[in-house]
């Protein structure tokens, strides 16, 4: 009896640290992909594919190092835009989004490709100044 309860220790332990090792190599893949979240001002836009230029004026870690610069974001099918103020579940379609106008992104960086892409939008966000937004590190 008390061979049986070793042995199931000794499974149970070797699963624990073989499932360890997998979760720890999947965190990796995803390391490369991170959460971004910024706010900003749209000062371009191009059409196939759906990208924004957007000067950035405050965001999340991921994006501090692009503060007072321009990011180029892309927008696919699956990115939800709306108007700020819409009531919940009005939505925008990317050619309705007007260069000039306040936006904050919520999406994915690929830190391999440089590539920011939106999963949500919210276009007029803030009435925002750049220059006078701080972002406490």
């Amino acid at each position: 009896m008390q061979k049986i309860v070793w042995r199931a220790l000794v499974v149970i332990v070797v699963l624990a640290l073989a499932s360890s090792v997998a979760l720890a190599a999947e965190g990796g893949k995803r390391a490369r992909g991170a959460k971004f979240s910024l706010v900003g001002e749209i000062v371009g836009k191009t059409v196939d594919p759906d990208t924004l230029k957007i000067r950035v004026c405050a965001g999340n870690q991921v994006i501090v190092p692009w503060i007072d610069q321009q990011v180029s974001v892309q927008f696919t099918a699956a990115t939800r835009i709306r108007p700020y103020g819409a009531l919940p579940g009005v939505l925008m379609d990317f050619a309705e989004i007007p260069v000039g106008q306040e936006i904050s992104v919520n999406g994915m960086y690929d830190a391999t490709t440089g590539t920011f892409t939106a999963d949500r939008a919210t276009v007029g966000a803030l009435p925002i100044t750049c220059n006078v937004i701080e972002v406490n590190q």
